[in-house]
């Protein structure tokens, strides 16, 4: 899938890798796969090689390491060269290998009925492996079913791949670990797996050097003196290395030739580095290998009990480690043979090459575990004397240097792998000169000669082959200890180079994927999941549910990328461990991510754009002690507050933004939507702590209703929380059933899950069957939410009248009076729809005729704006004062009514113009059939049809106020108690079901029947007076406003919060620029602004219904999940909802964020006419009402729903960012949504994005100014989309990569802006929320 939203922390491996000419290894993905059940919380960034942008390219923050554009990159500097980290070396992308039908895997005996495939699976890959070779590479084919592995499968061999038919379709699915098929072995708790690829590429200690490095070289230098040049050739493949150096230097080399060649530029002085410190114990012992121990002995003697041939597989691995002399171990009595079988089952390779490889991980966690026992550091196994934690390598060795010099521990030389390769480098040779190679990358480190450099040949034996596209399911089971060794372990990656796992799925393991001797592998989209927790006693204390989830250890140049953790923590989620170097983590995300640098000298390693959540325990790092620091030198951590990131090879700038914002105007055509979401960006959202636990107010988990214990809950945190004073409510891991609806109704109290896959809500019946038969179920109501009262302004008094026209992207407001206004406090302001004004009154009987008045001046031409505002109006007095005068008018483009001398738009393109009377009178009475159906939304519940009909009158202006029968709304219906929650939903419910209702009944109209009859009587499309608001946010009526009466006239079309930063004489001054214009003909005041509920949220839970169809557009049974109604600075985020009819509703609010929502069936839900539309329920995601609300981070991988993702009735300045789905609908439900932003959205198959419901009397789909921008299709990824018809809206901003036929001419006389960047350039920024908020040094969301 395409990426985007580059972080600004990806700068340093983007950027790198096109300073080296190359592209990002892994940040592309060349298929189209679907994604796991359980998506990334993260955006993953958009592929493409960059270039440095011009040098006075303005960023918001400069690292002084890098630059703008990485001017300021050195690689003798401080950061390190990993853009060659990955296949290939960022060189070439994955090969797709041919799929050839006498490679799958049924033809070998594979079965999937429960029996083992694994020999199938074997004899499959020896044949491809027979047949594969360069350029001809084969790929196994695991078709789609469920196939059963009771034996280890291994790649041995290069050019092969075993490739399922993709996440969700082929399943691996292990009943039994690696203990319970090859023996008792702890060592299954440090590698091992039960498909991976394995080969030979052997540490230097195995090879004869081909020359040694006969000049000290520094760190960034790309020229090394050799003792001979013999060997080389230009174009060849080589490897630097360097082991532990314990004795003392060897003899001087010969000296160099008596005029060397000038030190190339590359190579710099020797770094000034700080002078040796001397450790408080030296540590002879670095000088001689460690001398056994019996319990040490013992453990190393038992690491696989089980096995004899694995255990002398993993004796021999000790000596070579040198973690104990050759000899220390015994051998079994048949000599120590180590192909034999064992544990009932041949041994294939890959478990060979793990007993080698688990050795060197349990060594370091068995030293651990002792010191932990015993409370205090151990006293070194080979005899010395003092505490391991004092331990110090000798100040001229290599350890030392990679520590710093000793800055830090360097750890006891007998314990950091004396035997392996601090530095194991593959490099090509780009000149050969007399004594002297030049070589493709700098040197990540200095070169001494003490430390005994050399080149060696590079040739592993396994090469170009990968595990792709598979989905692992392992039988759950407990998780009781650290080191658990039942062996649940999906993947192992070992001793081969430039192999690759990718899209690949795991559930319910104990460790997830190892890589182990390698270079250039690349480990890519990898997600993790388990049914439920799977930790018990400390396990479950520490709420983990297994040991590594992904490790990389003894190897250069690896990639980890794209890897996701939703709902699980492992004990270690990602690790580097002994000596792994020059390699690279990106593009992460998870519940709680640790990176676990696990000692023993890991250095030169890049962190980057990893999200780790709550970041609750990112250090918790394991490894002895003996072992070092946690990591060598010139680790880097990305930071997300790190420079923007660099332009991609062929950028493409909007000129309405430009490069960096130069070109943004607010008063122009793009919108300020920089305050979108919680608190506007000006602080995170709050993580409040757990002071409530529903257990203790008698949730049980057991099947019955736990609803009312949570609301017990709920209302207990309520009275304790308050300002500064948060209060969470904690549902801890289990499954919970609720057959009632919990509502939070009180500002600072969050109901928090443990987690996503942890806690689940589970809802066996639909608010329907609960709270009686209703229609309106369809169109609102949650079973958890949160509910207050956020009034629109036609329930209030207005503080003071706007009292000169105003234009937008202006902060200055002339007001009626200053006196309720105070610096730092926050208001509102609103405009509802606008009428005529009223027929003159009755004549007099006997005087004569008054006077005609004189006509009205006209409305003088748009002013300018941020340019000095219009004078205050003198204060008001008989007679009145002339208007004052107006600036010129501005050149960008406007909204303002047309200049006097233009006419009006035209007939054919307005249709109708209501006359005054037609627009003046509102619903005289219900449509009989409107009045029925609003009559009967909650025909179930009396008390819910009393609130809709109050609302349906009062609220929305649908019916003529007595025209619906109202009574009590507090009264129990259904069954149940009605909370505050349900009443808002009755609320939002009507203004929905009375679109769908209208649209309904135009669908079936007789043909040429444009629209229902309106309320009013009228008839066909209509549009709004000249004078309205509503004319004016559609363009002037250049395009469908909508039938008055239709368009919900009591309620705001601007509802802008705001914060007064001066006041002045007759003015104030507002912190954000207005969306609109403000004609005074619109009654434009400003009102207090308070909602009662505040600073409250709802987070990591899984909402799961029992499954049911989905028959008919608008079912009524009720499975939803969540609602937010009239608050503000509120949130949901981190759920996963899996079975529903409608996931997330928001209405009536500003400042809220959705975010990390994701969505799953577990089968098709749609029947007849939905199954044949392909969809599983009505609405996905749902906003409307509102404003400055946020909706970041959903992913719908596999459901559609008849709307995804819907704006409705007079949402605005709302945002849509950073989501993807399999076939996204963007529904633009009509009735003035205007100034809304959608960006960075991964629309899949692009098939329906503008398949949009509402009553076509509410306008056009769109209103004014709101903007897609970097929307694209994944599937295929190349696949440009095409905009709507023309009559969608008016002054619409279009930016992206769009057909060929979209041009900046497209639907010009709807006066839209088209940017069309074409297929060979990428938008920059790709996301404008994220760009705005940059600009403004907000928070990224």
């Amino acid at each position: 899938m395409p990426r985007t939203n580059l972080s600004p922390t990806l700068l340093l491996l983007l950027a790198v890798a096109a300073a080296a000419g190359g592209t990002v290894a892994g940040a592309a993905t060349a298929t189209s796969r679907q994604p796991p059940p359980v998506p990334a919380r993260r955006s993953p960034a958009r592929p493409g090689s960059v270039k440095a942008a011009p040098k006075d390219d303005p960023p918001a923050f400069l690292s002084p390491l890098w630059g703008n554009a990485g001017e300021l990159f050195n690689p003798a500097g401080r950061i390190t060269d990993w853009s060659r980290a990955g296949y290939a070396g960022g060189s070439a992308d994955i090969p797709e290998y041919q799929q050839l039908p006498q490679f799958n895997v049924r033809r070998f005996g594979a079965l999937a009925n429960g029996s083992d495939d694994g020999p199938a699976f074997q004899r499959a890959i020896d044949a491809a492996a027979r047949a594969a070779g360069p350029g001809n590479g084969q790929a196994v084919y695991i078709p789609p079913g469920n196939y059963t592995l009771r034996s280890s499968v291994t790649i041995g061999a290069s050019y092969v791949v075993l490739r399922g038919a993709g996440v969700g379709s082929t399943t691996l699915y292990m009943p039994l670990g690696l203990k319970a098929i090859y023996g008792d072995a702890t060592a299954w708790a440090f590698g091992g797996g039960f498909v991976g690829i394995s080969g030979n590429n052997p540490a230097s200690r195995k090879l004869q050097p081909l020359a040694r490095v006969v000049q000290i070289a520094n760190r960034g230098g790309t020229r090394l003196y050799v003792g001979s040049t013999a060997p080389f050739k230009v174009g060849g493949w080589y490897k630097l290395a360097m082991r532990q150096t314990p004795s003392p230097p060897p003899s001087p080399p010969p000296p160099p030739p008596l005029r060397p060649p000038p030190r190339p530029p590359s190579v710099r002085p020797p770094p000034l580095r700080p002078p040796p410190r001397t450790p408080s114990v030296r540590r002879q012992a670095g000088r001689r290998l460690l001398a056994s121990t019996s319990p040490l002995a013992a453990y190393l003697s038992s690491l696989f009990r089980g096995n004899p041939a694995l255990q002398a597989a993993a004796s021999a691995a000790a000596e070579d480690w040198g973690i104990v002399p050759p000899g220390t171990l015994p051998r079994p009595p048949n000599g120590g043979g180590i192909s034999g079988a064992a544990g009932g089952m041949p041994l294939p390779p890959l478990l060979l090459a793990a007993a080698k490889y688990a050795v060197s991980a349990a060594y370091s966690e068995w030293v651990a575990e002792q010191e932990a026992v015993r409370g205090t550091t151990l006293a070194p196994p080979n005899g010395g004397s003092g505490p391991i934690s004092a331990a110090m390598a000798s100040g001229d060795s290599l350890d030392a240097y990679l520590y710093g010099r000793n800055a830090v521990d360097s750890g006891t030389p007998s314990e950091m792998f004396p035997n392996d390769d601090r530095l194991r480098m593959p490099f090509k040779v780009t000149a050969v000169g007399a004594g002297w190679i030049d070589i493709d990358r700098p040197l990540p480190i200095d070169l001494r000669l003490r430390w005994n450099p050399a080149i060696y040949a590079y040739a592993p034996t396994v090469q170009y082959s990968g595990i792709e596209d598979l989905t692992f399911q392992f039988r759950w089971d407990t998780y009781p200890d650290h080191l658990d060794d039942k062996g649940y372990n999906a993947i192992a990656v070992y001793d081969s180079a430039n192999a690759w796992v990718r899209n690949i799925h795991i559930i319910d393991c104990a460790s997830g994927v190892f890589v182990g001797g390698t270079e250039f592998v690349t480990v890519q989209n990898i997600s993790f999941e388990v049914t439920k927790p799977r930790g018990t006693g400390d396990m479950a204390a520490r709420g983990v549910d297994g040991h590594h989830a992904l490790m990389m250890t003894h190897g250069a140049y690896n990639l980890l990328t794209g890897f996701s953790l939703p709902n699980t923590r492992y004990y270690h989620d990602v690790s580097v461990d002994a000596l792994a170097h020059l390699t690279v983590v990106r593009d992460g995300s998870g519940q709680d991510i640790n990176i676990d640098c696990h000692r023993a000298a890991t250095h030169n390693n890049l962190f980057t754009n990893v999200d780790c959540g709550r970041c609750a325990r990112p250090w918790q790092s394991g490894g002895d002690k003996g072992r070092g620091a946690q990591s060598g030198e010139v680790a880097r951590l990305g930071s997300r507050a790190a420079a923007p990131p660099p332009p991609p090879a062929n950028p493409f700038y909007s000129t309405l933004w430009g490069k960096a914002g130069e070109k943004w105007d607010p008063s122009a055509r793009l919108t300020d939507w920089s305050a979108a979401g919680y608190m506007g960006g000006t602080a995170d959202i709050p993580y409040y702590p757990v002071a409530f636990n529903v257990l203790d107010y008698g949730a049980t988990g057991n099947g019955t209703d736990d609803g009312p214990a949570f609301q017990r809950a709920i209302n207990a945190a309520a009275k304790a929380a308050g300002p500064g004073n948060g209060k969470a409510v904690y549902v801890p891991e289990g499954n919970y059933t609720l057959l009632s609806s919990v509502s939070i109704s009180s500002s600072y109290v969050v109901l928090r899950g443990a987690g996503v896959g942890r806690t689940t809500l589970y809802m066996p019946l639909g608010l329907q069957a609960i709270y009686g038969d209703a229609t309106g179920w369809a169109f609102g109501g949650g079973f958890v939410g949160i509910s207050g009262k956020n009034p629109d302004s036609r329930l209030m008094t207005a503080l003071a009248k706007v009292a000169s026209p105003a234009t937008r992207g202006s902060t200055r407001l002339y007001v009626s009076t200053t006196a309720p206004f105070t610096v730092g406090s926050w208001y509102k302001l609103a405009i509802r729809q606008t009428l005529p004004p009223p027929p003159p009154p009755p004549l007099p009987p006997r005087p004569p005729p008054p006077r005609p008045p004189p006509p009205s001046p006209p409305l003088p031409p748009r002013p300018p704006s941020p340019r000095p505002p219009p004078p205050r109006p003198p204060p008001p007095s008989p007679p009145p004062a002339p208007r004052p005068p107006s600036p010129p008018p501005s050149s960008s483009p406007s909204l303002s009514p047309p200049p006097a001398h233009m006419p009006p738009p035209p007939p054919v393109r307005r249709r109708r113009l209501f006359a005054a009377a037609g627009g003046r009178r509102l619903l005289a009475a219900a449509a009989p059939t409107a009045a029925g159906h609003v009559g009967t939304l909650f025909q179930g519940n009396p008390a819910l049809q009393a609130a809709a009909n109050a609302a349906a009158m009062n609220d929305w202006g649908i019916a003529p106020p007595g025209s619906l029968a109202t009574g009590g709304v507090s009264a129990a219906g259904g069954g149940k108690p009605l909370n505050p929650l349900l009443l808002a939903a009755a609320k939002y419910a009507v203004a929905a079901a009375y679109s769908e209702w209208l649209d309904d009944t135009i669908s079936g109209a007789p043909s040429g029947v444009a629209s229902a009859a309106a309320v009013d009587g009228s008839v066909g499309i209509a549009s709004a007076g000249d004078y309205a608001i509503d004319a004016y946010l559609y363009g002037d009526n250049l395009v469908d406003s909508g039938t008055p009466s239709n368009m919900f006239p009591n309620n705001d079309r601007l509802r802008m919060p705001f914060k007064v930063t001066a006041v002045g004489d007759g003015w104030i001054d507002i912190d954000r620029p207005l969306p609109i214009d403000l004609r005074l003909r619109w009654n434009p005041a400003i009102y207090a602004y308070a909602p009662t509920v505040q600073h409250s949220g709802i987070e990591d839970l899984t909402f799961q219904f029992r499954w049911d169809t989905y028959p008919e557009h608008l079912d009524a049974k009720g499975y939803n999940a969540i609602a937010i109604y009239d608050s503000a600075n509120t949130w949901t985020r981190n759920i996963h909802i899996i079975d529903c009819a409608s996931g997330v509703f928001v209405g009536g609010t500003e400042f809220v964020t959705v975010q990390n929502i994701s969505f799953w069936v577990t089968k098709p839900r749609g029947t007849g006419d939905m199954a044949t539309r392909g969809v599983d329920g009505h609405h996905a995601l749902m906003m409307s009402n509102g404003a400055y609300n946020l909706l970041s981070g959903f992913s719908l991988p596999q459901t559609r729903y008849y709307h995804d993702v819907s704006v409705d009735s007079l949402l605005h300045l709302s945002v849509v960012r950073a989501g993807a789905a399999i076939d996204m609908n963007l529904d633009c439900h009509r009735a003035a949504t205007h100034n809304n932003l959608f960006t960075n959205l991964d629309c899949g198959k692009c098939l329906r994005p503008w398949q949009s419901g509402g009553d076509s009397g509410r306008g056009a789909h769109s209103a004014a100014n709101s903007t897609w921008w970097g929307i694209w299709s994944s599937l295929p990824a190349t696949k440009p989309w095409v905009l709507p018809t023309c009559d969608f809206g008016a002054y619409l901003n279009w930016v992206g990569r769009f057909a060929s036929s979209v041009t900046t001419s497209t639907c010009g006389a709807s006066l839209w802006t088209v940017e069309n960047s074409g297929t060979s350039a990428q938008l920059v920024p790709n996301d404008l929320f994220v760009a705005q908020r940059d600009s403004k040094a907000l928070r990224r969301p």
